[in-house]
């Protein structure tokens, strides 16, 4: 015990530079226990109210984020001012004395700021959420994780996209209303367009009568267009948020399967020989 005391201790019984940094590193150890804890029971909370159906799931697990960081920063903040004080630092004369160090700390913590300040517009906005499908900054793809500096969305290649909020300026949020499947196809100028119209207008209606992702539709549109090789026909329906791609390519099917059985030909390229004798 003597020991110890020799090594944290000077001699007129005060703590040493090694005994302050000890008390500091333990400090440091209980701050992130205790911060740790505290965002288990934030999530452990919101998790209860989600089984229970009480709130949207996606901007449950936004707020989660936003407030386990509030906490983090929050603690992180709690040791920093303790550790100064220990040192017998004080940290207005720091500021005041920093000099080109204090201005190169400000610029940098003029960006911190500006994400900062962005991260909680976009969360107050509701602007998007964790699970929503947005293109942020060039970038497209689900919303991870909404924090208070930085978004993280993930593309359909599974890339991850960490995004500065500053940088977010024009948000396309395609999670918020009903999106729209959209499938075109020819058919050509020697079939029967009125009975193509019929045809695929039936088939289609029974084929997604009893889809619950589709809001409405589907419709046809008989011709939209005169291409080179045929009358292009054009089928719309609008989802539920994310099923825009499940459903076209099933109505690509159905249309497919649909004037194959009618013998209505769907055109495409073809070479005619004739051969002289």
């Amino acid at each position: 015990m003597e020991n110890i005391k020799r090594i944290v201790m000077n001699e007129m019984g005060e703590l040493n530079f090694l005994g302050k940094l000890a008390i500091s590193l333990l400090l440091l150890l209980i701050i992130v226990l205790v911060k740790n804890e505290i965002k288990k029971l934030i999530k452990k909370g919101f998790d209860t109210k989600i089984a229970n159906s009480m709130i949207d799931t996606g901007r449950t697990k936004t707020l989660v984020t936003l407030m386990q960081s509030v906490v983090s920063v929050v603690m992180y903040l709690i040791w920093i001012f303790i550790t100064l004080d220990i040192f017998k630092i004080d940290a207005k004369g720091l500021v005041a004395t920093a000099g080109i160090g204090g201005i190169a700390i400000g610029f940098a913590a003029k960006s911190f700021l500006e994400d900062l300040i962005s991260g909680m517009f976009l969360l107050m906005e509701d602007t998007f959420n964790a699970g929503d499908y947005v293109k942020l900054a060039d970038k497209e793809g689900i919303v991870q994780k909404v924090g208070l500096r930085t978004t993280i969305i993930k593309d359909f290649n599974g890339d991850l996209h960490t995004i500065p909020n500053s940088q977010i300026k024009i948000v396309t949020n395609k999670s918020k209303n009903e999106q729209r499947a959209l499938v075109e196809v020819p058919i050509s100028y020697e079939s029967d367009i009125r009975k193509a119209k019929v045809v695929l207008a039936d088939g289609l209606s029974k084929r997604f009568a009893h889809d619950d992702a589709i809001v409405r539709g589907p419709d046809l549109i008989v011709p939209i267009s005169l291409s080179d090789s045929g009358v292009i026909i054009r089928v719309i329906a609008y989802t539920i948020p994310g099923e825009q791609w499940r459903v076209e390519t099933a109505m690509r099917e159905e249309v497919k399967n649909l004037l194959d059985a009618n013998q209505i030909e769907i055109p495409y390229n073809k070479l005619d020989v004739n051969i002289k004798k």
